[in-house]
């Protein structure tokens, strides 16, 4: 079957004409456009005082902290979820084995000395300067509780401020000692001089100066660090700060691209211990969240089956004496970095490459078992976005297995898994109709119709979205619908609906009036969708009068033959008389389709009075060459015999 693609729809979505024999106009496919929003995330220190612990300690200092604060039951990870209850116990149980380990040397720094377990004195020191948080202007602070409630977004924008010119000075003339302490020979100076920068840079309390430590000159030696294989404690220094880098402005993260971090963060993933590749892999998830220049780059560069493999060839490599649980954490954490970083590898308009996605299929169809829901939330999102486009993608997806599990996933009890099992099954009925018949046949329509009652209301209107693509198919398809007992939800939501929801719900129903049969379109009238369809004619969204109108048309073309026995109702409804209003409408669409439904079905013609004046008012649209038909002093007239 044929397919071209159309021109935009109400609800801003690209559309697919599939021709049918009887009219290019009669169905459509739609596939939902998707924004291109892409992730970034800045990785918060509180994460460090609890995942470092179980690292072997180079030395000791005079001050001690376990980290753990006596809390067993919140720590916090890449996504802002907690890790379950045995894993922070086992985290804080190895570091009651060592109680005087600290795991950021002190410093001597001329503000005095620092310790990675006393934030406080770093910020002191930072801030030599600084006076009480009154200082702090409204501004600034709506922009701290911004940035502290959103654990993944993108960073677009200049690192905010709060020092004043003196204690951007005392920054400065730090951060000029901590350079030079990078560029030492000795390691553990290079080691200590890296983790006070991770340390600076990660903190909640104020926004990171990611902007000064770059003007610095510390970025080219972190990069360095690198590839230090014999020091791997100083590669993890280096690639955490690396990582909230590429979490700043796209210059910083095109800056940290320039100086090859994307192979070396790559190769560290196919070498290095479980906990420097799950830092390695928020670290790319970052530098792909940027743009689709960066995740392209990463793509090409072998990044997808590298990511994928993380989940195949786990290195039991783990710090000295670490227990079971804590491993177990790790494993978890690298797995849900690693598909957080495929999700945003996949996304962005415009599409990834298909190939390397299509490679780690067979891996992605096992994942989607997996119990971890954060695991499972992204790697439902990489197969929603993969199987936009092309009947090819979905024809892959499909083949690999994952079908049946994705169907089951409509089901699972967090909305923020059922919306990209939802995506991926609302995508894969806007392929072929053999598509979606394997959905069909896998009992997806029951599903569908619990989740048209969501609490949420993109999950009830996505629901609605999915069924139209399934009502446009031939009238085997619309019958399954009729026989799940959905088509009365459906028309509730016509009624009450949002209007988004609204334009979904009436789309199934102008789908099903062009591919149905007769029959089933007499079903939707009974059911009472014309009343509703003219009550949507008076609203002033223009893409809720698009749709009902085209749905009307649609019902009044399936019953053309001999007398149209739709005509009355929509008269009875008001919505000849409606119709006849919307001829001064300003937009041209909504114009053109009222006028031609009015004539084809209602009798209506011209009044001889008004031609001169529509020749004249055709003529000054054509010479605006503007889309809409603007202000009219005497608009057309239709007169009904």
């Amino acid at each position: 079957m044929s397919s071209s693609t159309g021109s935009t729809t109400g609800g801003g979505r690209e559309s697919v004409i599939r021709l049918r024999g009887i009219g290019p106009d009669d169905c459509r496919r739609r596939r939902e456009a998707q924004q291109t929003i892409m992730r970034k995330s800045l990785r918060d220190e509180r994460v460090l005082k609890k995942r470092n612990i179980a690292i072997p300690p180079r030395r000791s200092a005079s001050s001690s902290s376990s980290g753990c604060d006596g809390d067993t039951t919140t720590s916090v990870l890449s996504f802002g979820a907690s890790l379950d209850d045995s894993a922070n116990a086992a985290t804080c149980a190895t570091a009651a084995v060592s109680p005087t380990t600290t795991f950021m040397p002190t410093l001597e720094m001329p503000g005095g000395s620092l310790s990675s377990f006393d934030v406080n004195a770093i910020i002191a020191a930072a801030n030599a300067s600084k006076t009480d948080s009154t200082n702090v202007t409204t501004t600034q602070q709506q922009q701290l509780q911004q940035h502290r409630n959103s654990h993944s977004h993108t960073r677009n924008m200049d690192s905010v401020s709060l020092f004043d010119d003196s204690r951007k000075v005392s920054l400065t003339h730090q951060l000029s000692q901590i350079v030079s302490m990078l560029n030492s020979t000795d390691p553990n100076t290079q080691h200590d001089a890296a983790s006070w920068i991770r340390v600076l840079i990660s903190l909640e309390e104020n926004a990171p100066p990611l902007a000064e430590v770059v003007n610095s000159g510390a970025v080219p030696k972190l990069v360095e660090f690198l590839e230090r294989d014999d020091f791997p404690q100083l590669q993890l220094e280096a690639a955490w700060a690396l990582t909230n880098i590429a979490a700043g402005t796209s210059e910083q993260t095109e800056y940290l691209i320039h100086l090859g971090i994307v192979p070396l963060f790559i190769k560290i993933l196919q070498t290095a211990s479980v906990e420097l590749r799950e830092q390695v892999a928020w670290g790319l998830g970052n530098i792909a969240g940027d743009s689709p220049t960066a995740r392209n780059l990463i793509i090409s560069s072998g990044g997808v089956q590298v990511l994928a493999s993380q989940f195949t060839t786990l290195s039991t490599t783990f710090p000295l004496n670490a227990p079971p649980q804590l491993q177990y954490a790790n494993k978890t954490i690298l797995y849900r970095n690693t598909a957080w970083t495929l999700s945003n590898l996949s996304r962005g308009k415009p599409p990834p490459p298909f190939e390397p996605f299509k490679e780690i299929l067979p891996i992605l169809a096992t994942l989607v078992y997996n119990t971890d829901s954060t695991v499972l939330e992204d790697i439902c999102w990489t197969l929603a976005f993969i199987t936009e486009g092309s009947n090819d993608k979905v024809q892959a997806v499909v083949e690999s297995g994952v079908c049946s599990r994705v169907v089951e996933l409509l089901m699972h009890p967090l909305p923020r898994v059922q919306a990209p099992a939802l995506r991926i099954v609302g995508n894969v009925v806007a392929g072929s109709d053999v598509h979606t018949q394997v959905i069909i046949n896998l009992a997806a329509l029951p599903c569908l119709h619990a989740l048209l009652g969501s609490s949420k209301p993109v999950i009830r209107k996505e629901a609605c979205w999915a069924l139209s693509n399934i009502l446009a198919g031939p009238p085997n398809h619309v019958a399954a619908v009729i026989n799940a007992g959905i088509v009365p939800t459906l028309i509730g939501l016509m009624q009450t609906g949002s209007p988004e929801i609204k334009v979904e719900a009436t789309w199934c129903v102008s789908n099903a009036a062009s591919a149905g049969d007769l029959q089933q379109v007499r079903y939707f009238v009974k059911q009472g969708c014309i009343p509703l369809l003219c009550d949507m004619l008076l609203l002033q969204d223009s893409s809720c009068i698009c749709v009902a109108l085209n749905a009307l048309e649609k019902i009044l073309k399936c019953g053309q033959v001999g007398e149209n026995e739709f005509v009355q109702p929509i008269v009875d409804a008001g919505g000849a008389e409606q119709m006849e209003v919307l001829q001064g409408h300003g937009n041209n669409h909504i114009y053109e389709l009222t006028i031609k439904i009015l004539e084809t079905y209602f009798g209506a013609e011209s009044s001889p009075d008004s031609e001169d004046n529509n020749l004249k008012l055709l003529q000054a649209q054509n010479d605006s060459n503007n889309s809409t038909r603007g202000t009219q002093q005497q608009p057309p007239t239709f007169h009904f015999p």
